[in-house]
């Protein structure tokens, strides 16, 4: 039999915890009224006071349970259990059983103990604060625009606040801008173009690699600190070690692929693998770029040096071993498990942006454990053109590697533009985010805010009925998600 007021939590990494399966009898589930604070103005030779704003405080939600356990070291254990459960760093969502529509967003606040009723069984009481007092629907979409199939414009919210909607836009053709647009407001990226003007490609695909054969691929002949040996080839999802030969030092394979014209001004993108099963393993996955003379003008890694824990070390460089400039060079422990990870150099004139992430392995255009470094290269040291790309898996010495492989390559030519030039801020294919409720902007999972029409803005849906307008209609298929709010 489960308690009507049961309920769960689900916290931010998508770990669900049912009260009734860890054996908690929830008494009760009581969440307070709205603290309301208002702010008024005296106005003299005036009764009473002018009211200058109104805004609601944080909310207190007040919880009890019973524990049945069959012996006093199982409820002093369910005490551990009980702080772990509720103490968190960031807030996590609950959903009620008798309302499985609805969820809120609490922390716990204060401290707690278990009364023992008899000495197998007690009774708790914990405090939680709502930081955010509004209790939200389960997440709505609807598909506002789609040039070829069925789609409805006009969205409905019930609720009583503003809900702050996230766009998913697939784009179908290339454009220059994308604006969607209420009767009250609108958000646009990038600009129309005008008669005298030309849209142009800014950034255009000269590689993609999927890395599901070695088709392109030619035996590469140096690797920093270390030296070429062993075998790469393709079991059709990524690139792996066949073997790493022997050596000393850092060894393993090397293959490289030609870009068929040298480039200065690119963005390099590797998806790869350096997921360590064991704290000895040592391994590292090595991008290099490379001029026509193959002298390295650049390099992206991810290596473990360390046999003794887990410590994954992000690289990302402009220049050689010897005379070059890390943007990164770091460890994180969100790095320590890398699998499909994303590595990205780019240069943009004497402008280097190097980004480093984690990808959500349901949805590659999720990004998190993010680092990204800018750098200006001001004596115009490192402006060798890139003409190739390298892939290296290696090992050191007789240790045992972690799990090493390169699942996808791709390099984008940029293109410099004159006045009449705009460029294109998406091609088919890309994959835009617009979360108005925290303010980004997202192509292909990396941040774009700076291409938003700064007239435009984030915006909210009020209560009732709003018709979104998409422009251009034909470019792109868009689906509204949100949430409904009530106080």
């Amino acid at each position: 039999m489960k308690s009507k007021l049961n309920f769960k939590i689900e916290y931010t990494n998508n770990q669900i915890i049912d009260m009734d399966e860890m054996g908690l009898w929830v008494d009760s589930f009581h969440i307070f009224s709205p603290d309301v604070e208002r702010n008024t103005i005296n106005i003299p030779y005036r009764h009473g006071a002018s009211l200058a704003s109104s805004r609601i405080k944080t909310r207190k939600v007040k919880l009890s349970f019973t524990v049945d356990t069959d012996s006093i070291e199982d409820l002093d254990y369910y005490r551990h259990v009980i702080f772990q459960t509720f103490y968190s760093e960031e807030p996590y969502k609950i959903i009620r059983d008798v309302n499985p529509n609805r969820e809120l967003y609490a922390i716990q606040d204060g401290e707690y103990d278990i009364e023992n009723v008899t000495f197998s069984d007690g009774a708790c009481s914990i405090e939680l604060m709502m930081l955010d007092p509004i209790l939200y629907s389960l997440e709505r979409n609807q598909v506002i625009n789609d040039p070829d199939g069925p789609f409805d414009p006009i969205i409905t919210n019930h609720g009583t606040e503003k809900a702050f909607p996230i766009f998913m836009i697939d784009i179908l053709k290339p454009t220059t801008f994308l604006s969607i647009i209420t009767p009250e407001d609108y958000i646009q990226m990038g600009q129309p173009t005008e008669v005298k003007e030309r849209s142009v490609e800014k950034e255009q695909l000269l590689l993609r690699h999927g890395c599901s054969d070695m088709t392109g691929f030619m035996p590469g002949t140096l690797v920093e600190g270390g030296t070429v040996s062993g075998s790469m080839y393709s079991n059709g999802k990524g690139l792996l070690a066949g073997s790493y030969g022997s050596g000393t030092y850092w060894h393993g394979p090397a293959q490289k692929l030609e870009l068929g014209e040298t480039l200065q001004d690119f963005r390099v993108e590797a998806t790869i693998t350096n997921e360590s099963i064991s704290p000895l393993n040592v391994g590292r996955v090595e991008i290099s770029l490379l001029d026509d003379r193959d002298q390295v003008i650049g390099k992206m890694a991810m290596k473990d040096s360390n046999n003794q824990v887990t410590s994954n070390h992000g690289e990302m460089r402009v220049g050689n071993l010897t005379n070059g400039h890390y943007l990164i060079s770091e460890r994180r422990r969100t790095w320590n498990y890398m699998k499909g990870g994303l590595l990205s150099l780019q240069r943009i004139g004497t402008r280097f942006r190097a980004y480093i992430a984690q990808q959500d392995p349901n949805d590659s255009n999720h990004h998190y454990a993010r680092e990204t470094e800018f750098y200006t290269d001001l004596d115009e040291a490192y402006l060798d053109k890139l003409a190739q790309i390298q892939v290296h898996l290696g090992a050191y010495g007789t240790y045992s590697t972690p799990k090493l492989s390169v699942q996808h390559l791709q390099v984008f030519k940029i293109n410099s533009n004159t006045e009449e030039e705009i460029p294109y801020i998406a091609i088919p294919g890309d994959q835009i985010l617009l979360n108005h409720k925290r303010a980004r902007i997202e192509k292909n999972g990396a941040l774009i805010n700076k291409e938003k029409d700064i007239a435009s803005n984030f915006f909210g849906i009020g209560k009732g009925e709003t018709e979104l307008k998409v422009y251009p209609s034909d470019a792109a298929r868009v689906v509204a998600k949100w949430k409904e709010g009530s106080i």
